[in-house]
Parts: structure tokens; sequence; C-alpha cells
């Protein structure tokens, strides 16, 4: 199986996402901010990437910028603030979803 890393800064959902992507089989990390994401994707790469928009310390889509992060990495952002332009762009940026 795979590895996912969940970059969502409410605790509650980010541990209810690890639980039910665990409970497919993969492994599963958690970051709550952008430089925490990095971080753990610096050490293990992850296979997908749930990726919530608004963070602390900046915005999702940041990490687009860090392709060498993002080489075997499909991404899916997850968003309470969800518009047209804000789905068009992140699958323009690379997102699965």
């Amino acid at each position: 199986m795979g590895h996912a890393l969940i970059v969502e800064d409410e605790p509650d959902a980010a541990r209810m996402l690890a639980a039910l992507v665990a409970r497919e089989g993969h492994t599963v990390a958690t970051a709550g901010s952008l430089a925490d994401a990095r971080r753990f994707m610096a050490m293990h790469a992850p296979d997908l990437l749930l990726l919530d928009l608004n963070l602390p310390d900046g915005n999702g889509f940041a990490l687009f910028s860090d392709k060498d992060l993002l080489a075997d990495t499909e991404v899916v952002l997850m968003t309470g603030q969800a518009s047209l332009e804000t789905s068009i762009e992140a699958l323009r940026m690379g997102a699965a979803d």
C-alpha cells in the first residue's frame, strides 16, 4: 500500500482523515502547516497528498511550487471555501481533484 500525507490545520479533521486513509491500509502522516508538510515530504515522499487550502502559514497552493517534492505525488485539494476559480486553479497546477 501507499503512503499518504494529510495537510490540515484542524486537528479533529486531520485525525478523522488519517483514520479513514489508514483503514484502507495506507501509512499516514499529518501536518498542520506548510512548513511541517515540506519537512515530512522531504523525509518520505507521499503517494497521496490531501492538502487543505487555508493553512496558518500560507495557502496550500504554495506546495505546488515545490515540484521536486511533488514529483510522483497525487494531490487532492481540500477546502471549505471552494469556488469554481479555486477548482480550476488547482487542476491547472496539477491537482488530481
